[in-house]
């Protein structure tokens, strides 16, 4: 079931489009629960890995420790940049 959750939670991340801080901010909100649900998931079944695989997912989009302002660009937050194609 957690597998689950945090599959509507990637997907409705995944559709979002937007640049302002709002469309960002719930995107980032959308992945960082799909990642809490994924742990759970892995909690409950640590060899499940189509879980496994979609929290590498969230990870590569969502850094554990997320650090604003830092960087290149002149926008801090979310990089978009890393968004995977499919699901498992």
């Amino acid at each position: 079931m957690q597998y689950d959750l945090g599959n509507i939670f990637f997907l409705r991340a995944l559709i979002i489009n937007g640049r302002d801080m709002t469309v960002k901010n719930t995107a980032a909100f959308l992945f960082t629960q799909a990642k809490n649900a994924y742990i759970q998931s892995l909690k409950l079944d640590n060899s499940f890995w189509d879980a496994r695989h979609n929290l590498d997912r969230i990870l590569m989009i969502l850094p554990d420790d997320p650090s604003p302002g830092v960087g290149n660009s002149d926008s801090p937050g979310l990089i978009m940049g890393n968004i995977p194609v499919g699901l498992p």
